[in-house]
Order: structure tokens, then sequence, then C-alpha cells
């Protein structure tokens, strides 16, 4: 069954915002296995956001078991020099998820080029 272009983008905007498979194909009503060749997990990739007081090889352990992403698929994380004014403990640091598909990325940039008037 081939699915819309809105049903496969609703499937990657709720994997990139950490649904797992099992609440996607719930929410979208479409099969498992469709929905995981849908959303290709090999094209996230993540960038950890740290203060430099952080352990990145213990914040990379954490964020890879959160988002179950393989930690070799992590870019480059990015460090904000510390202030010396506080340290927050347990904080985790955040991330930001990226997804590379240059068709999404074309598709994307027509629509908002129709609704945009560019």
């Amino acid at each position: 069954m081939a699915y819309s272009i809105n049903v496969r983008d609703r499937a990657i905007t709720l994997r990139a915002r950490g649904y797992s498979l099992k609440e996607i194909t719930s929410q979208l009503g479409a099969v498992k296995s469709t929905v995981a060749t849908v959303v290709n997990e090999s094209k996230f990739h993540p960038c950890v956001h740290l203060h430099e007081y952080h352990s990145l090889e213990m914040q990379l352990d954490f964020w890879s078991k959160v988002t179950n992403i393989d930690k070799r698929q992590f870019i480059r994380p990015y460090i904000k020099g510390h202030t010396a004014k506080r340290k927050r403990e347990g904080y985790q640091g955040c991330i930001s998820i990226r997804y590379y598909d240059a068709d999404l990325a074309r598709r994307l940039t027509a629509t908002a080029k129709a609704y945009l008037g560019a």
C-alpha cells in the first residue's frame, strides 16, 4: 500500500520527536514494517550540545541510549564554554537531531515556495 507524502512526512516528524515505531503506527494507522522503511533511521544525525564540564563519552552514551541511535551516527558535538557562574548537577546537555534526505529537503523547499510565494 502506497502512503501519501503527508503520512510519510508525519512519520518522519513523529520519529524525530522521539516517538517509537509502535506509537507512530498507532497514530497513523500504518503497518510497522512500512513505517520502518519510511523513517530511515540511518539518516538521523544527532548533535549533542554540552558545556565544557561535561564528559563527552558519558553524554554520548546517555543520549545514544535515550534516542536509541547508534553513537557512530552522532556528529561532532557543540561545546559551550563554561562561564563558571554555575554548574548544573545532573544536567545532560541537550540534543538536536538532523535528518539528511535530499528528496525530503526538495519537497519541503517546494512546499515552502508554494505557500510563501517565493
